[in-house]
């Protein structure tokens, strides 16, 4: 399952369509997650996507709504706001804070 996110995770990944894809149930991914990982899927997945984010922002020219795009976020608020959650700057401030740090 873990591979398949890896692989996937541009994509519109959710609980029922990893049920669909492995023949399990929901509630079985749900607690394999909880139990070796002690997080929730969704909350993997963000944290896979914010991690390749962190790369993006700090190693290319890309604008934050082209990143959130990358990352197969139609909404770039959206996207800022769960940044901002994961990591307590929104893209921009990190990025601006990245810059400050390299000089």
């Amino acid at each position: 399952i873990l591979k398949h996110i890896h692989e996937h995770y541009t994509d519109a990944i959710t609980l029922a369509g990893l049920s669909d894809v492995f023949g399990l149930s929901r509630q079985y991914i749900m607690r394999l997650f909880q139990k070796h990982l002690h997080i929730t899927v969704t909350q993997y997945i963000t944290q896979l996507k914010m991690s390749h984010a962190l790369e993006l922002l700090r190693h290319s020219t890309f604008r934050v709504g082209e990143v959130a795009e990358m990352l197969g976020y139609s909404n770039t608020y959206y996207f800022c706001r769960l940044f901002r959650q994961q990591f307590g700057l929104s893209p921009t401030e990190y990025i601006r804070h990245g810059m400050n740090n390299n000089k």
